[in-house]
């Protein structure tokens, strides 16, 4: 009997320290350069101006490197389409873009434990200026994907900091409806987030862990009689 109420009393435990590491999971997202810097959490970061792109269209992919981190960039496209990538902006400052409105600009191939990404996303013209309207952005980390549309400034910052880690980045422009839409990154940053074990479980867990407390204490109960 005590060798049994032992066993219980340690699956309980177990699930106790399982259930902060359940809660910490998540990937949270940005707007502000400043905010996703401090969620680094003094972790490593890296940044691509892309201002060594050459002057006309290219192909790609591409292996670059942001700071300590690489990556690959690469178009895809429908069939058919150009697959090439466009430097946009000016000779100052250049853009990474797409030849094609209708090309999707895919980030994948990180340097490994990359679980930050970030930088100005938005439109371009067919003549690779600003143009303000909608840019969809998707996501894959070892949590799970998603999708977000946006509609920025030259100097709007969108960035994601995951507990897991980076898989892909695509952004995508609009090719079926005018106004056309370059899909347009500029100053893309890649960081490794220093993750704290302490974690304080998200209030949905404090149930399961309420529970598991209350296992525990009937368990002493039931050796102490």
């Amino acid at each position: 009997m005590r060798s049994t109420l032992r066993r219980r009393t340690l699956a309980a435990a177990a699930l106790l320290a399982f259930v902060p590491t359940i809660a910490s999971a998540q990937t949270t997202f940005f707007n502000s350069l400043a905010g996703w810097t401090a969620a680094l959490n003094g972790g490593a970061s890296g940044l691509d101006t892309f201002n060594d792109l050459p002057g006309s269209q290219f192909p790609g992919p591409l292996n670059r490197t942001a700071g300590a981190f690489t990556y690959r960039a690469s178009v895809t496209a429908p069939p058919g389409d150009n697959t090439d990538f466009f430097p946009a902006g000016t000779n100052v400052d250049r853009w990474l873009s797409t030849n094609v409105a209708s090309a999707s600009m895919v980030f994948n191939t990180f340097t490994a434990g990359t679980n930050a990404i970030g930088g100005a996303i938005f439109a371009s013209d067919i003549a690779g200026a600003f143009v303000s309207g909608p840019i969809t952005i998707a996501w894959v980390t070892s949590l799970g994907s998603g999708s977000t549309t946006v509609t920025n400034t030259v100097n709007s910052f969108w960035g994601l900091v995951t507990t897991g880690t980076l898989t892909s980045l695509t952004v995508t422009g609009r090719g079926a409806t005018q106004p056309f839409l370059w899909p347009t990154v500029n100053d893309l940053r890649l960081g490794r987030a220093i993750t704290t074990p302490n974690v304080v479980p998200e209030p949905s867990t404090f149930a399961l862990m309420a529970t598991g407390l209350a296992g525990l204490a009937a368990l002493r109960r039931r050796r102490n009689a």
